[in-house]
């Protein structure tokens, strides 16, 4: 995703055991909404293909309408998506022009409020389930304010259960040496901290 920053949890190792139990875990998103305009891929590295007025939105408001994503919501997966249709990924089609039918799926947002506005963009903090695309969210909140929306800016903050963990950039990781890399390595536990521990004899 070109747009994304923020974390990304690697492994390394018997580590790599756990990349499964870490991509079905809680993340967490900084994300900005512009209002009024719609692109092919849900934010801006797409062409856009609707505008609309937005209307004028007071903080009450906002809170109404994110009020209703908040919970257990249905989400329709974007087409500019690594999910599979007969072998191949959604996104792969969706640049060739082909759109096929998705079905809806279950997710849920934990939390979701607007900590900035102006007059065409909104900044939101999202903390949600696994299978949750932020791109989607924007998007319908848009619908539900009846000026449509995409994502100008997205960021993850943690994945579970690395809340507060420090993050690198690439180019810093790629200029250091192996001892210096392996220092910065965490233990194997570090990523079952959320499961309950038993210690035996």
């Amino acid at each position: 995703d070109p747009l994304a920053t923020g974390m990304l949890p690697l492994c390394f190792g018997e580590a790599t055991r756990l990349a499964g139990l870490l991509l079905t875990s809680d993340k967490a998103y900084l994300t900005e909404a512009r209002l009024g305009a719609r692109t092919t891929t849900g934010d801006a590295e797409g062409e856009l293909i609707d505008e609309r007025p937005v209307p004028a939105l007071d903080a009450s408001a906002i809170e109404r309408i994110l009020a209703r994503f908040r919970g257990d919501i249905e989400q329709v997966p974007p087409m500019y998506s690594a999910l599979k249709h007969q072998g191949r990924t959604l996104y792969s089609l969706a640049r060739k022009g082909v759109e096929v039918e998705r079905a809806a799926r279950r997710v849920r947002i934990h939390d979701l409020r607007c900590t900035g506005a102006s007059a065409n963009r909104l900044q939101l903090e999202v903390t949600c389930s696994k299978g949750t695309y932020i791109r989607t969210l924007v998007e319908d909140i848009g619908e539900a304010l009846g000026c449509g929306a995409h994502v100008s800016a997205l960021r993850r903050t943690w994945v579970a259960p690395f809340q507060g963990q420090r993050m690198y950039a690439l180019d810093a990781l790629l200029a250091l040496d192996s001892a210096e890399l392996e220092a910065l390595l965490l233990p194997t536990e570090a990523g079952l901290t959320s499961l309950p521990r038993l210690d035996l004899d």
